[in-house]
């Protein structure tokens, strides 16, 4: 319905006023900056925009974080949009936004954030590190420090060059990557200014050991890439194949794939820039990106570790998002060598002509199409584990993303490990040197099998998949009888490829697609089951139109 509504003036002079109509409600933008991270003591600007400030009782502003709040200011009147605020000392916030709470003249409370995030860290920070090797970097922009002096004359502390060699400094300065060794724990205080915005890291081809900058954490996904003019989030890089879909650091005696980066930490990360691509890796504080998938059938972590000292591991799994061959998001390469004194890696590693789809050949983590869900099959890792003392070895397996029913053995320096959860093994090196080994993983049909003569250094195929012609290769340890047999998905045998002896040696066969009749075999899963002795292996082939 439509009613008139009258005003009438008694008085002489002018009269200003506004009419809101319907359900209007005050709004209060705050002004966008950058996240940054504040130190006590900082004079820090906030301003905003008010909508319909007449609406408005008063205003607040509070410093809101996950699990805490602090107040700013509060009781501030509708007609103010700007408020210094003098960072006190004694509290540290991460990931935290302004919230300015407006209170209407109809007891309402309405709440607005900033878009951007900020931290506090106090006036003297810290500097923290456990006693032994750590990955570190410095997040004081204005200072170089001594290590000898101000740690422990006894630290030593190695920069990473472009030609993957550690060369000793005694000065830690900003914006720079460093191994450090401390025979004690370090703890050191200062007062100087931290880094507070973001900054650009430059990267090379290859290998890159990376400061955290700040005095935040950050994960991997929430990085943020440079390339020439454009800007990249983590997963566009993933992408584009433009770095490793993992970062390591190195914690408590061993290189973690990690996805988290701690302040003062640095990480090693690889790049595959273009010829005329310049990279940097920018970091902005509590910059929050899409997640990482990480998607996988089961996984399998071997460690090799000198008692009390260095250690290394590998990850072999499959999935059904990966092939036999090189998989850019599953295979992952092999973190460089360390400074230590006496060390350990382990990798699994290719071979220059028959894996010559690998873009690494050491690599960390190998990823392989599954195993057969009703045939006997299994799978072979070849890994290669370097050793430069006399130390025994402590071999251990991670059986928590394992399925029941699978086995696993290591056949290393003609010795079989049958691997179970929760279970040490000791390997005795002959001498400091290299030594290849298998990894061998069987599924749950392989039960009662025997395994224990290995003469099967390992079977694998190019092309894959493949019309019409295959050829398998594979390796003998000793002279023995062999069979190669074709079998259809069903479990059904389709062809004899070859029977006789061979000796000791690598060899080849060649499969044109044919069954016994010479038939062409329609398109599909096939597997190729080779047997020598009592030792036999399944690899699984793929026939296309």
């Amino acid at each position: 319905t439509s009613q008139d509504y009258n005003y009438y003036s008694t008085a002489s002079d002018t009269v200003n006023f506004r009419l809101f109509w319907g359900n209007l409600l005050p709004v209060a933008y705050i002004v966008g900056t950058q996240n940054r991270i504040l130190q006590a003591g900082d004079v820090y600007d906030i301003n905003w925009n008010l909508y319909y400030s007449p609406l408005i009782e008063h205003l607040e502003i509070k410093l809101l974080a996950e699990e805490d709040s602090l107040m700013i200011a509060d009781d501030l009147i509708n007609t103010v949009s700007h408020y210094s605020w003098i960072v006190p000392d004694g509290i540290v916030f991460n990931n935290a936004r302004i919230v300015i709470d407006v209170f209407t003249r109809h007891e309402e409370v309405l709440r607005f954030y900033s878009n951007y995030r900020l931290g506090i860290q106090p006036a003297v920070t810290t500097f923290s590190k456990p006693a032994g090797w750590n990955t570190i970097s410095s997040t004081w922009p204005d200072e170089t420090w001594q290590v000898s002096v101000v740690f422990d004359p006894q630290a030593e502390l190695y920069t990473f060059s472009q030609t993957y060699e550690y060369n000793p400094t005694d000065l830690l300065s900003f914006g720079n990557s460093y191994w450090l060794y401390s025979p004690e724990d370090i703890y050191f205080e200062t007062d100087c200014d931290i880094q507070q915005t973001q900054i650009d890291i430059p990267l090379q081809p290859g290998w890159n050991l990376i400061p955290n900058p700040h005095f935040c954490s950050y994960g991997f996904k929430d990085l943020r890439f440079l390339v020439n003019e454009d800007v990249y989030n983590c997963r566009a890089m993933l992408s584009e194949k433009k770095i490793s879909r993992s970062i390591y650091l190195y914690r408590d005696h061993i290189y973690e794939k990690s996805d988290i980066i701690e302040p003062q930490e640095s990480f090693f990360l690889y790049a595959y820039p273009e010829v005329d691509e310049n990279f940097y890796c920018r970091f902005i504080p509590y910059n929050d990106s899409f997640e990482l998938s990480d998607y996988f059938d089961w996984r399998l972590q071997v460690s090799a570790a000198i008692p009390e000292g260095d250690s290394d591991e590998m990850t072999a799994g499959v999935t059904v998002l990966a092939g036999d061959d090189y998989d850019f998001l599953y295979d992952l390469p092999e973190p460089p060598g360390k400074p230590l004194p006496e060390s350990v890696s382990l990798y699994f590693r290719k071979d220059p002509v028959n894996d010559s789809l690998f873009t690494h050949l050491h690599l960390n983590q190998e990823f392989k199409t599954p195993l057969s869900g009703n045939l006997p099959e299994e799978k072979t890792w070849e890994f290669s584990i370097e050793v430069d003392n006399f130390s025994s070895i402590i071999l251990q397996a991670d059986f928590s993303d394992f399925p029941d029913g699978y086995q696993a053995s290591i056949f290393l320096d003609g010795t079989q490990i049958d691997l179970h959860p929760d279970q040490l093994f000791t390997w005795q090196p002959p001498a400091p040197g290299c030594y290849d080994g298998d990894l061998r993983i069987r599924n749950q049909h392989f039960s009662g099998i025997d395994h224990n003569t290995a003469r099967i250094s390992r079977l694998i195929n190019y092309p894959n998949p493949f019309n019409p012609v295959t050829t398998l290769n594979f390796g003998l340890t000793q002279p023995c009888r062999v069979e190669l047999v074709i079998y259809n998905i069903k479990g059904q045998k389709v062809k004899d490829v070859f029977a006789g002896n061979l000796t000791a040696g690598n060899h080849s066969c060649s499969w044109n697609g044919t069954d016994s009749q010479n038939r062409r075999v329609s398109s599909g899963i096939y597997f190729a089951k080779l047997l020598a002795g009592k030792d036999k292996q399944i690899r699984k082939l793929l026939i296309v139109k």
